[in-house]
């Protein structure tokens, strides 16, 4: 007899593309997932997002507009179902934006979010 698996392991992703804008440029970008749901009242997941943009010609040159740039961003989850109607959850994570026409800046940012969630 074949068992199910006791801890159930969820992955996803996502690609889309945009092409022959003429204000923005071409543009992609991945979404990846993966949570990890073990018995008992915690679970994980760690998800990332990378884009990429071409921009404009005219902000390219150091014009106004939107320029070529990238995002990634990685992420890490965790809830906790405290009891009945009550879970905890938490994030925390990273964004990496960068600049790739050489006329505007690059950023970077470190983030993190609790939730207590309460249903009734």
């Amino acid at each position: 007899m074949i068992e199910a698996h006791p801890h159930p392991v969820i992955s996803a992703a996502s690609y889309a593309e945009a092409f022959n804008d003429t204000s923005m440029g071409d543009m992609s970008g991945l979404n990846v997932g993966l949570a990890y749901e073990p018995e008992g009242p915690m679970s994980f997941a760690l998800l990332g997002f990378f884009s990429e943009r071409d921009g404009s010609p005219t902000a390219n040159a150091g014009g106004t507009g939107a320029r070529a740039a990238s995002m990634d961003t990685v992420q890490f989850d965790m809830s906790y179902a405290v009891g009945s109607g009550v879970t905890l959850a938490g994030s925390v994570g990273a964004a990496d934006i960068n600049d790739e026409s050489g006329f505007g800046q690059d950023s970077t940012a470190i983030f993190g979010v609790t939730i207590v969630k309460l249903s009734f």
